[in-house]
């Protein structure tokens, strides 16, 4: 049961990233990268996430910020590793510096600390 809880918040999550990533109408070119945020749970209470801008083509910085947790390392590069509390949900969000003025600049993922 555990586990099918797990996978639904996942999926969530991951759906959630996919929609913040479509961009607008308005501001759509063919031409904005993708931001791609992934988690997952390391041992203890430690999650790892990873920001990837697909195409690689871009010079950016990264700038993360986290709910239910705190960084332990990884600030200002692609990935982070964020201590949590068992049972609480964790959220890393990324602002990505140095993309079109027109794309969107950020996303997010969340782990389950277990």
């Amino acid at each position: 049961m555990l586990q099918r809880i797990i996978l639904a918040i996942f999926l969530l999550g991951a759906l959630l990233t996919g929609l913040q990533m479509l961009p607008s109408r308005a501001t759509a070119t063919a031409e904005c990268p993708q931001i791609i945020v992934s988690g997952s749970q390391d041992e203890g209470p430690m999650a790892h996430f990873n920001a990837d801008v697909v195409p690689g083509t871009y010079d950016v910085t990264y700038n993360w910020a986290v709910s239910d947790g705190a960084i332990e390392s990884g600030q200002g590069t692609s990935t982070i590793d964020v201590a949590g509390m068992e049972g609480n949900l964790v959220t890393a969000t990324v602002d990505i510096g140095g993309m079109p003025a027109e794309c969107n600049s950020a996303a997010s993922s969340t782990v389950e600390i277990l």
